[in-house]
């Protein structure tokens, strides 16, 4: 008989759709893979589903209605007030595990939906982003007022609300965390330490920083993966990437700035993602390649894999993945010390760091890279550091424990 506990691990999405569904869907992998009996539950997939994994609404007109209902009561305001994920699937299927792991509920589930849970089962939220300690914004950059109450919010257009209703969605935000019976689980310290100052947690909010899953990446050497792509060894390779490039919070606007104040080492830079419209504009006299979202492992690990740097100047970010992907490829990172960025890159040993916005020091630290004959070294400790500090095993063994520890 398998004495491991089963999980029923719930989503936005699989991992097509996401970085915190991919996280879900890589660890319900590996809890199959050390015997546990675990479903993937996706509120909307992208693309076919693996074999353990189930749509968290139903089919036909009740799961038609149940998204309805999210998307009626975010418009007005209330993130996803009514918990119809759980009366319509989950409440069904709950006698078939021990644990509900929960996994950005933002814009898909409602915080409802894991008290209910809570009253049957043992139930670990794992946050990937901010929304779970704010009025309802992913990130709030430089507004603090998610620390007192929430209103005037200046993310609302984005949140797509007619009413600012931030406040509210706060104290519910607040309320769930006082729940004895509800394990918060945060990835970065950074991250658990910046709900703490909103949040008061019931149970002691842990960490478990997410562990790189290798598979599928075929990273190459320098040479190997230059040959691949056509790219001359003698030539400095610049790699910026982000989903959305044109997102100001991940500060590309401080990337294209800095590779023209490098601009005569002549780099030949790579954009991944989707695109700004006026990126050529940006780029005068700058050679580079625009890669589009690229979704296969096997193009990004030589895409890294080619690159001398990594160029991520994220103004606010939690455990980026595309960071543990470039220090795996031997690619050392040049950005800002922001969020867990700094929990990923050691300053002048596997990448480099400077204060956040300081245009003037990432100018320097982007030359001072691309200049650095110790380059390859810092690769080399890059790939050690992601073998060793966030291995997939050991991401997976704390989250088995932990589901022991609440079963006592």
């Amino acid at each position: 008989m398998n004495s491991r506990p089963s999980v029923a691990l719930v989503s936005r999405s699989n991992a097509s759709g996401g970085g915190a569904s991919r996280i879900a869907e890589e660890l319900g992998e590996w809890l199959l893979a050390a015997g546990s009996h675990a479903v993937h539950y996706c509120a909307s997939p992208v693309g076919p589903l693996k074999s353990f994994q189930a749509q968290l609404f139903p089919s036909g007109l009740a799961g038609k209605l149940s998204r309805a209902t999210h998307r009626l009561t975010r418009r007005f305001g209330l993130n996803e007030l009514i918990p119809s994920e759980f009366y319509g699937t989950l409440s069904g299927v709950l006698g078939e595990f021990d644990v509900v792991h929960f996994h950005d509920l933002n814009a898909a589930i409602s915080p409802l939906t894991l008290k209910l849970s809570s009253r049957k089962k043992r139930v670990v939220f794992t946050a990937h982003d901010c929304s779970c300690f704010t009025g309802g914004c992913i990130y709030p950059l430089q507004c603090e007022s998610y620390l007192k109450s929430c209103g005037n919010c200046p993310q609302l257009p984005a949140l797509g609300a007619r009413f600012d209703l931030t406040a509210v969605n706060l104290r519910i935000n607040r309320w769930l965390a006082r729940q004895e019976s509800i394990q918060y689980v945060f990835p970065s310290k950074w991250l658990r330490e910046k709900a703490s100052r909103s949040l008061q947690f019931s149970r002691n909010a842990e960490v478990i920083p997410n562990g790189f899953w290798y598979a599928g990446y075929d990273f190459r050497s320098k040479a190997v993966a230059r040959r691949e792509l056509g790219i001359r060894d003698e030539r400095k390779v610049i790699l910026v990437a982000a989903h959305y490039l044109a997102d100001p919070r991940k500060g590309v606007a401080f990337a294209l700035a800095a590779i023209q104040a490098v601009k005569d080492l002549e780099p030949l830079v790579i954009f991944v993602g989707n695109p700004p419209s006026d990126l050529e504009v940006r780029m005068p006299g700058i050679c580079f390649w625009l890669a589009g979202f690229v979704s296969d492992k096997r193009k990004l690990g030589s895409i890294y894999s080619a690159s001398d740097v990594f160029l991520f100047p994220s103004l606010e970010d939690n455990l980026p993945i595309m960071v543990q992907e470039a220090m795996a490829a031997g690619t050392p990172v040049v950005g800002f010390a922001v969020g867990g960025v700094p929990e990923m890159v050691e300053d002048r040993r596997t990448g480099w760091l400077c204060a956040p916005a300081d245009q003037s020091a990432l100018n320097q630290n982007l030359r001072e890279a691309l200049t650095s004959e110790d380059l390859p070294g810092f690769g080399v400790s890059a790939q050690a550091d992601v073998r060793e500090r966030f291995s997939v095993d050991d991401f997976g063994r704390k989250h088995l424990e932990l589901y022991e520890e609440m079963g006592k």
